[in-house]
């Protein structure tokens, strides 16, 4: 953008930039459908669902037939969205959507008891990474 402004280069020699351009690094090329494959028929969990990563995974693991999706979160508001989304989309997912924080292990422990989670996408985070 400096070069453009300063009359350097023009629109025509811009590129389309890609996110590959923007990772600073190769691209990790994962097999999906083996993914998609091993969620079929499973239980699983998501932490940190109603994120903006977890539910994005919630959307991909409710399209390839889980025997049943869990949505865990600490942030209510998020999660109905995302719980009320699924739900349209998918009405006969087996959908289970749980409040609370990962730091609580008595309530992990409880729900790892009860729902025996057989694959976990732990994406619960702190927004701010760096500060934290």
């Amino acid at each position: 953008m400096y070069q453009f402004v300063l009359g350097q280069v023009s629109i025509s020699q811009m590129k389309d930039v890609s996110v590959e351009d923007l990772l600073g690094r190769e691209p990790i090329n994962a097999d999906r459908e083996e993914v998609f494959d091993d969620i079929n028929g499973k239980v699983v969990l998501v932490t940190g669902g109603g994120g903006s990563i977890g539910s994005e995974l919630c959307r991909q693991i409710a399209a390839h037939d889980p025997k049943q999706l869990i949505i865990f979160d600490i942030y209510e508001n998020d999660t109905y969205a995302v719980q009320l989304e699924l739900k349209e989309k998918y009405p006969k997912l087996d959908l289970v959507v749980l409040i609370g924080s990962v730091r609580d292990s008595r309530k992990m422990f409880r729900l790892f008891e009860t729902y025996r989670p057989q694959i976990v996408y732990h994406a619960a985070a702190h927004k701010h990474v760096p500060l934290m």
